[in-house]
């Protein structure tokens, strides 16, 4: 196409990016929103993660595994490199979905996660 042409080098440089099922959209409208100082290393990892089936967020993966790769398609929302703005940025889209239209409602990478020995000594607080 005339006219329409991509620059490479932008998948090198950091921002907000969306996971989207075209398939699944028709059911469910599901997307996953993330952020990353490299596009291009975090489709990777997505790819790779979903590929040996250790995707960090459970549901994404299924319906990686249901619809297969050639349903998803990663596009680039917003390019920041500035940390801060990033992950505030991808803070406000998240918050802005509908929880059954988000793959990330189903985890919160923001929140901050108790050590292990914590949560065994709470666990046991309610057990004995």
């Amino acid at each position: 196409m005339l006219g329409n042409h991509l620059n490479l080098f932008q998948f090198a440089k950091g921002g907000i990016y969306c996971i989207c099922c075209c398939i699944c959209c028709l059911k469910n409208n599901k997307k996953y929103i993330g952020s990353s100082a490299s596009f291009l290393e975090r489709a990777a990892r997505h790819w790779s993660l979903r590929k040996t089936e250790n995707h960090e967020c459970l549901s994404l993966q299924q319906d990686f595994n249901i619809y297969g790769k050639k349903f998803f398609e990663f596009q680039i929302l917003i390019f920041e490199n500035n940390f801060k703005k990033r992950l505030e940025l991808e803070k406000q889209l998240i918050s802005q979905q509908l929880s059954n239209e988000s793959y990330n409602s189903s985890f919160s990478k923001f929140e901050k996660k108790k050590p292990l020995g914590e949560q065994q000594i709470e666990n046991n607080k309610f057990n004995g």
